[in-house]
């Protein structure tokens, strides 16, 4: 297994485990949409929750993410 953890998993050893925090999360945005039907009205809700995307850091000391998302992810 290789690769960066999608939101709402972590990986331990190598498997992946929920992280149940982003998972709650996730479940969120789905349900926005489920409600809505319109990727662009759960992009407005989203930004006004400030939901962010998944941090990462590596070990060289560069960080990625925490970001808002974008209409794509």
């Amino acid at each position: 297994m290789g690769g960066l953890t999608s939101l709402g998993y972590e990986a331990q050893g190598r498997t992946l485990v929920v992280n149940d925090a982003e998972a709650a999360t996730v479940r969120g945005m789905f349900e926005l949409y489920d409600q809505m039907g319109c990727v662009r009205a759960v992009k407005v809700e989203v930004d006004q929750l400030r939901l962010i995307t998944k941090q990462r850091a590596y070990r060289c000391g560069k960080s990625v993410g925490g970001v808002p998302f974008s209409r794509g992810r």
